[in-house]
């Protein structure tokens, strides 16, 4: 049953579009009998009232002579029925209505004996999803007013005293990137400042931009970053070693196994000769020391003897070019306190994707 309704023009003859409907169930369940017919109308109304609903009789229903029948009676919300502006078409001027179809009922039922009235929740109107849309959306637009959307970021920002700095495309008004960071991120990043995690997600909201997480060196103050763990993101690797050069550059643990996993499953067969090529994938891996990493590398090659390519795909992509960002036996000689993979930062956006795509 509706709580709260949009005004709706006296001309248009129309029932309202963005009725919001509350569940009132609980209120009306109940295991009373009623003595009377009369009774349990007046109780079934007086709840009604205090809970702003206008109850009213939908239709009655008389026992008949068929055995197990019973006289009911059958409440409605009073805005239950469609508007039919074509029963009086005669009618010049505009008018308006309360019926929205709400489909509240209640069911007032006799007892067999004839001996009091029981009531019972027929149908509850319940919010539908396409109310809560719309509802949601005229919210937003009356909070945001007239300005567009990234009009309306900033002025958060303001408000809300974030840092942020923006970029426009060279000689016109469009957006090239922002940077935003709450002030108590940029305290905490001056406190932990040893180990960064830098992550890149894309389709980003309906505007399909990348979002990356990130901090600008300007904002940290208080020391050197020693640790920047990164996918195998080319570009940002890149950036990495031009804007901090003394910083080592790790590479996600978890998405390099991942891709290599993927690529083994692709080439490698039967089933059981992947889990060997894996397992001696790992040693290669977690080995403690260069020495070993030599005598593992050798049993990765006896194991893929059979599979030329998995075994070039792995050196060529990997080893040769990376070893250094994610095997043990070079991580190892760095502080990384145990962060090597860029699971973190894909948790916070995963929070911040679905923020950002529920207010755009």
């Amino acid at each position: 049953m509706d709580m709260e309704e949009e005004n709706v023009d006296a001309g248009d003859g129309v029932e309202p579009q963005n009725t919001i409907l509350a569940d009132s169930t609980v209120v009306f369940t109940n295991d009373k009998v009623f003595a009377t017919r009369g009774d349990l109308l007046k109780w079934a109304k007086k709840v009604g009232k205090e809970n702003g609903v206008a109850v009213v009789i939908y239709r009655s229903e008389i026992a008949t002579a068929k055995p197990g029948t019973r006289t009911k009676l059958i409440l409605a919300c009073e805005r239950s029925g469609k508007y039919r502006p074509w029963k009086n078409p005669k009618s010049v001027r505009g008018t308006c209505t309360k019926k929205c179809e709400c489909p509240f009922r209640l069911r007032g039922i006799s007892s067999m004996a004839g001996e009091g009235w029981t009531l019972h929740v027929e149908y509850e109107s319940l919010t539908t999803i396409k109310q809560i849309y719309n509802a949601r959306q005229a919210y937003r637009s009356s909070i945001r007013g007239n300005r567009t959307e990234m009009q309306h970021l900033m002025s958060l920002m303001e408000r809300d005293k974030y840092v942020y700095r923006y970029r426009k495309v060279d000689d016109s008004d469009e957006l090239r990137d922002i940077f935003w960071a709450h002030p108590d991120t940029i305290t905490l990043v001056n406190k932990f400042h040893l180990v960064l995690i830098m992550d890149s997600t894309y389709k980003t909201s309906k505007y399909r931009l990348p979002l990356l997480e990130i901090m600008l060196k300007v904002q940290i103050t208080c020391g050197v970053v020693g640790v920047i763990v990164t996918d195998r993101d080319l570009a940002l690797m890149n950036a990495v070693q031009i804007v901090f050069p003394d910083a080592v550059n790790l590479l996600c643990l978890f998405h390099v196994c991942k891709n290599v996993k993927a690529k083994c499953k692709s080439i490698v067969t039967p089933k059981k000769k992947q889990q060997m090529v894996m397992e001696a994938w790992e040693g290669v891996v977690y080995c403690s020391d260069q020495a070993k990493y030599q005598q593992q590398l050798e049993v990765f090659k006896t194991v893929c003897n059979d599979f030329a390519d998995f075994h070039d795909y792995v050196h060529e992509q990997w080893l040769v070019p990376h070893k250094e960002k994610f095997v043990e036996a070079w991580t190892n000689k760095v502080m990384h306190l145990g962060n090597t993979t860029t699971n973190r930062a894909e948790s916070a956006h995963w929070s911040l994707k679905r923020i950002l795509q529920d207010s755009m």
